[in-house]
């Protein structure tokens, strides 16, 4: 029993270390692929340390209990922030829009599930990535009679086609390259108004490598999009959460808005208690969102993200 009793002490003195060394990972510069593994599970670090340090206060560990509370109070306040602080809905002249966006992962075959999970959302504009020939037919063919407007762009290699397509008429398309990868941009015109979009997908920063290329791509689409004026919407897998020091520059540079309302967290779909919300629909003062939610019918690895905005007259 005493062995036991020395593991389980030895056990709660270890967690302490692996705390402080999470908590120097999350300190670390944002180009740093640490700081980035440490930033995205920021809120399951959260959850475990608040419900380490409650236990290490029933063990009577209290000095150990307070290294792990003052962790998940310092990691909860790096989260919560990054959520609007208006929750309700407002009604008001404008004009309304509701927007839905999915990966749709380019192996993925179970094409009939995501496709009808697009057409329920009801959405007015819709944004597919890792879009392949497989996928341009079924989308192009299963969507054509709702949504006549629309815009691909097909690519086999890894992961980086993109699609839009939507009820109302688009002006302004074009396919533009930042950090090396296929962006779409235009207008999507609604009852005289336009609504500027940017649909895009960085890539996943698992190196170090890629984190730069993704931090890169993030900053040619803010320069780009910062000349755009009025009501504008930023659309996609940005393969970064909200709270990431990378994410939060682009939207402060650009005068965006998370349209979360809570952590809405897409992927792993797998995996709920590992999932994180990577998937975003970012938009301009000009523009209220007033409901935000995933799309859990998809048979993608990612969850779909839906909202309703109100676009001022």
């Amino acid at each position: 029993m005493k062995k036991w009793k020395r593991i389980l002490s030895d056990l709660e003195v270890l967690s302490a270390l692996a705390v402080l060394c999470y908590m120097a990972a999350i300190s670390l510069p944002s180009n740093n692929i640490w700081y980035m593994a440490a930033a995205s599970l920021a809120w399951q670090a959260h959850l475990v340390l608040l419900g380490f340090g409650l236990y290490l206060i029933v063990r009577q560990r209290l000095s150990l209990a307070t290294i792990h509370l003052f962790a998940a109070c310092l990691v909860y306040t790096t989260v919560i922030p990054t959520y609007p602080a208006s929750l309700g809905k407002e009604t008001h002249a404008g004009t309304d829009l509701r927007i839905a966006h999915f990966n749709v992962l380019k192996s993925n075959r179970d094409y009939i599930s995501t496709l009808k999970a697009a057409k329920e959302s009801c959405a007015d504009f819709l944004s597919f990535q890792e879009v392949n020939e497989a996928w341009t037919r079924i989308l192009v063919d299963g969507l054509k009679d709702e949504y006549p407007y629309r815009m691909v762009h097909s690519e086999e290699e890894c992961c980086f086609g993109i699609a839009v397509f939507s009820k109302y008429p688009l002006d302004h398309e074009a396919v533009r390259y930042f950090g090396g990868v296929a962006n779409l941009t235009g207008c999507v015109c609604k009852d005289g108004q336009e609504i500027a979009f940017i649909t895009l997908h960085p890539q996943s920063p698992t190196s170090e490598a890629r984190l730069h290329t993704r931090n890169r791509h993030l900053l040619e689409a803010a320069d780009y999009f910062s000349s755009i004026e009025g009501p504008k919407l930023a659309i996609g897998d940005f393969n970064t959460v909200p709270w990431d020091r990378n994410l939060e520059q682009f939207r402060d540079r650009l005068r965006l808005t998370d349209s979360r309302k809570n952590l809405a967290a897409t992927y792993p779909s797998f995996a709920p208690m590992l999932r994180i919300p990577i998937d975003h629909i970012l938009h301009s003062n000009q523009i209220r969102c007033t409901r935000f939610d995933t799309i859990t019918s998809t048979s993608s690895d990612h969850l779909g993200v839906v909202g309703d905005y109100i676009i001022n007259s």
